[in-house]
């Protein structure tokens, strides 16, 4: 009996384990040509919670979290990646905050796996966003090519 229980304490100490929790973050690191725009996110099993994104264009950033509303859409064999976010009026975005993230099918490429086994690839997208930066007239900026790398694992 202690042997069985013995065993079953094993059983539920490597079940409960978050390794064991089939849940990993997806990281996306995207740059502009120019280097005057970075886009960054971390998505919860790549299509799920949206954890933390920002977009700096030109010094100036804007950022997204837990509580803005976030869908995102992955299926590397067809190299689609979307990630749409909306964040309610704040005091410096009182029309509220958004974000459109495309990725260009033609240009997804699988890059292989890090060092640590999570998957990884490369694209090219298109991102247009809340303007962060105070000094334009458009509420929104124009349409931002970006380079960039998206890892997953679980």
């Amino acid at each position: 009996m202690r042997r069985l229980l013995a065993v079953f304490s094993l059983f539920l100490a490597f079940a409960s384990s978050s390794a064991f929790a089939g849940s990993g973050d997806a990281t996306l690191r995207c740059k502009s040509p120019s280097g005057r725009t970075e886009f960054t996110a971390t998505i919860q099993d790549i299509e799920g919670i949206l954890h933390r994104a920002s977009v700096t264009v030109d010094g100036a950033s804007i950022a997204f979290g837990d509580p803005d509303r976030c869908a995102a859409i992955f299926d590397s064999a067809h190299g689609v990646y979307t990630i749409s976010v909306e964040g309610p009026p704040t005091e410096r975005f009182p029309n509220g905050r958004f974000l459109r993230f495309l990725a260009i099918p033609k240009s997804f490429r699988a890059a292989g796996k890090t060092a640590d086994g999570k998957d990884t690839w490369t694209f090219d997208a298109i991102l247009i966003c809340t303007e962060p930066r105070k000094d334009k007239d458009s509420v929104l900026t124009p349409q931002i090519e970006l380079r960039c790398t998206l890892t997953y694992g679980i």
